[in-house]
């Protein structure tokens, strides 16, 4: 599913040079759990920006879904993105202008889906997440979890092979966020992929695997609370 060779990723501050990731080899199998941890600062969302394609790597190779990241322009990029990835932020990153309904919809416009077929979607996505009820309002009128739903809801729309969750409960209290995680257990059961990017060690019990990243390296890859080896090392 996912493949990294020698991936690094370097930023220029200042006058020097800030090594994120120092050359990460990395396999990842289809229909696995993944949760990275580390501190901040350890190059945990680094590695999510660089898988779904958001940033681009200083040198390496990262394969998602056999697509060579590295060789596709920002158009490809985009279409690959958005009809192959989901992903989920911290902050949401919801349209404050647009209703619920509207912000969900949004992947879908990307792809020139149908309308009513974009809408019969959005409608039974928001159903699954428990926010249905709340498709016509506007999401500063949501609580922080329901606005987190929305978030997910919009993640999951396009029916993704991979959704990558960066920090998705750090603004949650302990039982959205719960709740939020028993939503991404639910698609990991699907035969999907899960990246959570976190630096809550505890919900490494709901993973498959867990990779601990420390100064841009990978630390610790062994196996989590759900009893099996998800992935290839």
């Amino acid at each position: 599913m996912i493949s990294m060779s020698k991936l690094a990723r370097t930023y220029r501050v200042g006058d020097a040079d800030f090594h994120a990731l120092n050359g990460i080899d990395l396999e990842i199998a289809r229909g696995s759990f993944v949760a990275v941890v580390g501190k901040s600062g350890s190059g945990k969302t680094t590695l999510a920006n660089l898988v779904t394609g958001i940033d681009r790597p200083s040198a390496g190779r990262i394969v998602v879904e056999g697509s060579d990241l590295g060789a596709l322009d920002e158009s490809a990029l985009a279409r690959w993105r958005g009809g192959k990835v989901g992903v989920v932020f911290q902050s949401f990153q919801l349209l404050p202008t647009l209703t619920v309904a509207e912000n969900v919809m949004l992947p879908m416009d990307f792809l020139g889906v149908d309308a009513r077929l974009s809408r019969e979607r959005t409608m039974e996505i928001l159903a699954k997440v428990g926010i249905v009820d709340q498709a016509a309002k506007l999401p500063l009128a949501l609580s922080g979890g329901q606005q987190q739903r929305v978030a997910i809801a919009r993640a999951l729309v396009n029916d993704p092979v991979l959704l990558v969750a960066d920090e998705p409960t750090g603004n949650l209290d302990s039982r959205t966020a719960e709740d939020v995680l028993d939503l991404f257990s639910e698609f990991a059961d699907g035969g999907r992929t899960l990246l959570l990017v976190t630096h809550e060690r505890d919900f490494s019990a709901r993973a498959d695997r867990v990779i601990t990243l420390r100064d841009g390296r990978i630390d610790g890859d062994v196996s989590g609370g759900r009893g099996r080896n998800g992935g290839v090392r």
